[in-house]
C-alpha cells in the first residue's frame, strides 16, 4: 500500500486522515473539508465539532498516521485542546 503525502490528507490533533472518501458524505458539504484539506486543520475541526464525540469517533475510522515531530521533543500543536482548559468554558 503506498502512503499518501500529507498534502492529500487532513491533519488534526497531530494525526494524518485521508477523508477522501467521506469528502461527498460529510452533512457540513464538501467545501469545509475541502478548506482543511493538506494543512493543519485541528483548530477549524474543533471549532465546528464542539462537544462532538460522533464526529470523533467517525474520524477515527479514517486515521492514516501520527505525524513526525520536526524536532524531538517539540510539541506538534500550539494550543491545548484538553477538557480541563477554557476551550470547553
Amino acid at each position: 500500500m503506498i502512503s499518501k503525502p500529507p498534502s492529500e490528507l487532513w491533519e488534526i490533533h497531530g494525526k494524518y486522515y485521508d477523508l477522501t472518501p467521506f469528502v461527498e458524505l460529510h452533512p457540513g458539504g464538501k467545501r469545509m473539508l475541502m478548506m482543511g484539506k493538506g494543512k493543519d486543520c485541528t483548530a477549524l475541526f474543533e471549532s465546528v465539532h464542539v462537544f462532538d464525540a460522533k464526529s470523533k469517533a467517525i474520524l477515527s475510522k479514517y486515521y492514516v498516521r501520527d505525524k513526525e515531530p520536526l524536532i524531538e521533543g517539540i510539541p506538534l500543536e500550539d494550543f491545548s485542546w484538553v477538557k480541563a482548559g477554557f476551550y470547553e468554558t
